[in-house]
């Protein structure tokens, strides 16, 4: 594998690694970190692959450090021929190192290619359960993703307020979920062109999630109970929903609420989920 030190901040490698702790940057440089030990082995384990979709460009280790010199040296024989053959291994300073490992994982990291996004156009056509998403907090939408992943989703539109998907906090808390999932791009709320839309809000006339009839292509705006309902223009048809709760907490976060809306949906669709 070739090797690059990177010992100062005045590298301009280094000044685009540290360009993929902001949203911005990974948008510019077009590429995203990947840590974490489990992460990090089932990444290269996709990126090995031919049809797997992933794009392997840097293992990332702190120099002169023997755990990530040893780590190294036992992958060298999937960096030896294929898909991995011509990532590099660019050695950081350890302070350097620590800084870009925000997650504090003190393990190798990757640096992958982000997927080209597209923007969305099936407004009038969505296919399946296609969730809208406006979450800004990055580890919320990780978690938003690893649950959509898990109940079969397979396209997820980003509205423009999202957080990206490839900030450290999203990847670790989709925990893998970014590898089984299409993004589409989508507008701001404002802009949000859906005639038919199903929403969480606890307002009156509002309908349990249990029970539901639900049809077989919609959109879902994902967020808490009545979040973001307030930025949409006029919506022909707009389903308001809600989650029965006996308890005095007042709503529940969006990773949660999500989880059991996607259940209640899938349940209907597949037989290995109904209790």
């Amino acid at each position: 594998m070739r090797r690059t030190e990177i010992e100062s901040r005045a590298n301009p490698k280094w000044k685009s690694l540290e360009q993929l702790l902001q949203g911005r940057g990974i948008k510019s440089e077009g590429t995203y970190l990947v840590s974490g030990e489990k992460l990090v082995d089932e990444a290269l384990r996709r990126g090995a692959g031919t049809s797997q979709g992933l794009t392997v460009l840097q293992v990332l280790i702190a120099s002169r450090e023997e755990a990530s010199e040893n780590w190294l040296k036992s992958k060298a024989p999937q960096f030896a021929d294929g898909a991995l053959k011509s990532v590099e291994t660019w050695a950081l300073a350890p302070a350097l190192f620590r800084e870009l490992d925000v997650l504090g994982t003190h393990h190798p990291m990757l640096v992958l290619k982000t997927p080209e996004i597209q923007d969305y156009r099936a407004w009038t056509q969505p296919y399946g359960l296609v969730p809208l998403i406006p979450l800004g907090d990055p580890s919320n939408l990780g978690a938003v993703l690893r649950s959509a992943a898990a109940f079969g989703v397979q396209d997820v539109v980003l509205m423009q307020e999202s957080a990206s998907p490839f900030l450290p906090k999203a990847v670790k808390a989709a925990a893998g979920a970014l590898w089984e999932l299409r993004f589409w791009r989508g507008p701001a709320l404002s802009q949000c062109e859906a005639k038919d839309l199903w929403v969480l809000d606890k307002a009156p006339g509002a309908k349990s999630i249990s029970g539901v009839r639900w049809p077989e292509n919609f959109h879902l705006l994902v967020g808490e109970e009545g979040g973001g309902l307030h930025k949409l223009p006029p919506v022909a048809k707009l389903h308001r929903l809600l989650i029965p709760m006996v308890g005095q907490v007042e709503s529940l976060n969006a990773a949660v609420a999500m989880s059991l809306l996607f259940y209640e949906v899938q349940k209907t669709r597949s037989p290995r989920l109904s209790l």
